[in-house]
C-alpha cells in the first residue's frame, strides 16, 4: 500500500493549467526584457541596474519557464 496517495484527475488539470499559465508569464515577462521594451529599459535604469543584468534576467525568467513547462 502506498504512503501518498494519487491526486484525482481533476487536481492533475489545475496543475497543468497552471503550469501553463505561469509559464506564459514567465516567457512574457523575459520577453519584454530580452527585447529591452521602453518599458523594462528605463525601469532597471532607475533602479541602478546595468543593462546587462536585465538580460541576464531575461535569460533566467526563460529558464524558469522552460523549467515549470518541462519538469520531471
Amino acid at each position: 500500500m502506498p504512503l501518498v496517495k494519487t491526486p484525482p484527475n481533476g487536481w492533475r488539470l489545475g496543475e497543468r493549467a497552471l503550469r501553463l499559465l505561469l509559464t506564459a508569464v514567465f516567457v512574457g515577462a523575459a520577453g519584454k526584457k530580452l527585447a529591452a521594451s521602453e518599458f523594462e529599459v528605463p525601469n532597471s535604469e532607475s533602479f541602478g541596474y546595468a543593462p546587462w543584468f536585465m538580460y541576464a534576467v531575461g535569460v533566467t525568467q526563460l529558464l524558469g519557464a522552460a523549467a515549470l513547462l518541462f519538469r520531471g
